[in-house]
């Protein structure tokens, strides 16, 4: 996720991004469609694509949001939660093992999701 969808030497998020999409379907990407950088909107909705006349198998479609850093991940996540009926489990990666990643105010259902996703990273 990050603030452009274009990549800007000053938003250090878009060249990640672009570099995962360079990388995307080969290592442990392999068989992952991934687009990138996407701010929420279009990750989120194909009428934003639309709009922006952006468009690629994620846009409107995104299954997975990758996000530059813990704050950004943590605003947009609970907003989501909090405002829409979604299905939710969360892990940290970029440490030696996949952490799940839980809030003290979650539901067993997504302390579920969270532990079952780090689970299959590590298989």
């Amino acid at each position: 996720m990050a603030a452009s969808e274009s990549v800007n030497a000053g938003m250090p998020e878009t060249i990640d991004a672009a570099e995962l999409q360079r990388r995307g379907g080969i290592g442990e990407f392999e068989g992952v469609s991934i687009q990138g950088p996407l701010s929420f909107d279009l990750a989120y909705s194909a009428d934003a694509g639309g709009k922006k006349r952006i468009d690629g198998e994620v846009v409107g479609a995104a299954d997975i949001m990758a996000f530059p850093d813990l704050l950004s991940a943590n605003l947009t996540v609970k907003a989501i939660m909090y405002t829409a009926d979604c299905h939710f489990g969360g892990v940290l990666k970029g440490t030696t093992a996949p952490v799940a990643f839980m809030s003290r105010a979650d539901d067993a259902a997504t302390r579920l999701n969270s532990l079952a996703l780090a689970i299959a990273l590590v298989r």
